[in-house]
């Protein structure tokens, strides 16, 4: 069976709705399909989902038992790391609750126990939470005295993080369980980064939070509003590189939140961010492929004027991409989009050659030292390490690369432009 039937029924699986049709082929799957299947699951970050799904839709007895069992392992494998993230996730919440810092919940550690309501069923890579940034020196001295440590990771110092991106992270001095040794979290003073075309009020998020308990701890989560368009403008940030998982949130969160969701503040909240095209784009493409409830008026309200259907095109291709290694990155991206060949070598230069200063913010190293030199050849490392190779394939014009990055670039002018 080809790619696109595979997709097709994995689509299926996840979606809540019932096709004769479609459950005759997944019975009549042979065991490479059912392989393939399994593949296509992980690659989106929906494995334990489609577990579950399947064992619903009662056609157990058509999966052979080798296949059965490893979607079982995979299922088991995912409650016991994000059993062992909650436990020290706990820990974290305490701390902060007991010392009266209000918290929001975010994403994975919200989705998974709330709203899918089992947190097996929601794979998670790091945990995030949402804190004021008037308690970030409360937080970080609180999460010191419970043997948390900032991580400065790469080659970016705390400097460079707090004035261009919108989060720290933080893990444990001592090894624990989850994430394969380590906690990695995520303690954000906003959702979006400074340079973000979305006007985002993360003050208004606390005024609208609802009480939820996370982890056996009392927090705030975001309202049913606020939670869809955070995990509509996430998937567009993030390019979709999570697959199906980003549509599956939304769309257990539309059926979660049923009846309890003010879809009329949803779309004042949407031309207030500035997030018309975004939240049209993915709520479109979460009913199409998986039945999400997004009321046909709110579609109708929200779709730009003159859309332009190779758009939704674009898109669907880019979810279901192989997603080969390695990507297209952003600078990669914006190496290529350049026209003039003397922009494109002024780009490089400024890449691999940063002006002290900028050296300086990267490296933690006084810009008027003469060490600050001795960096460019590990900056000239760092970049050939994380974009050589994608770089190199958009330069020679590789096939799969050039329409990969047309795709995206596409996709990107669309949402840039007014």
């Amino acid at each position: 069976m080809d790619k696109k039937n595979i997709d097709e029924l994995l689509l299926y699986c996840l979606s809540k709705e019932t096709d004769k049709a479609m459950a005759e082929r997944l019975a009549q799957l042979s065991p490479s399909d059912w392989e393939c299947l399994i593949q296509q699951s992980v690659r989106h970050w929906v494995a334990p989902l489609l577990y579950q799904r399947l064992n619903a839709l009662d056609t157990a007895t058509t999966i052979p038992a080798d296949i059965a069992q490893r979607l079982r392992e995979i299922y088991l494998q995912c409650a016991l790391k994000n059993s062992l993230l909650y436990r020290e996730l706990a820990k974290v919440l305490g701390t902060l609750h007991d010392n009266n810092i209000p918290v929001i919940a975010l994403k994975g550690i919200h989705l998974a126990e709330v709203v899918y309501g089992n947190i097996a069923l929601r794979p998670m890579s790091d945990v995030d939470i949402l804190v004021k940034k008037s308690d970030l020196t409360r937080v970080e001295e609180k999460l010191r005295g419970a043997g948390y440590a900032l991580m400065t990771y790469r080659k970016y110092n705390k400097a460079w993080l707090e004035k261009y991106n919108c989060h720290f992270i933080f893990t444990p001095l001592i090894k624990s369980g989850a994430n394969g040794g380590r906690l990695y979290l995520e303690v954000h003073w906003h959702v979006q980064r400074p340079d973000s075309p979305f006007k985002l009020d993360v003050d208004y998020f606390f005024e609208r939070a609802q009480p939820v308990t996370i982890a056996g701890i009392a927090v705030l989560a975001l309202s049913p509003e606020d939670l869809l368009l955070h995990l509509c403008i996430n998937s567009v940030k993030d390019r979709f590189s999570l697959g199906l998982r980003a549509f599956c949130d939304i769309s257990e969160t539309i059926w979660h939140y049923q009846g309890r969701i003010d879809w009329e503040q949803l779309q004042k909240r949407v031309s207030q961010w500035g997030a018309r095209k975004p939240v049209y784009l993915i709520f479109c493409l979460a009913r199409k492929l998986l039945g999400a409830g997004v009321p046909d008026d709110v579609l109708d309200a929200l779709k730009p004027d003159g859309f332009d259907p190779r758009v939704e095109t674009w898109a669907r291709e880019h979810i279901f991409d192989k997603h080969e290694s390695p990507p297209i990155t952003t600078s990669n991206l914006s190496l290529w989009r350049l026209k003039r060949f003397r922009d494109k070598v002024r780009f490089f230069i400024t890449r691999v050659f940063p002006h002290p200063k900028n050296m300086e913010i990267l490296y933690s190293v006084p810009a008027n030292s003469r060490r600050i030199y001795l960096y460019y050849p590990a900056h000239l490392k760092i970049l050939l390490r994380n974009h050589g190779k994608s770089a190199w394939r958009l330069l020679r014009r590789d096939k799969k690369a050039m329409a990969k990055a047309r795709r995206v670039n596409n996709l990107a002018d669309w949402m840039e432009s007014s």
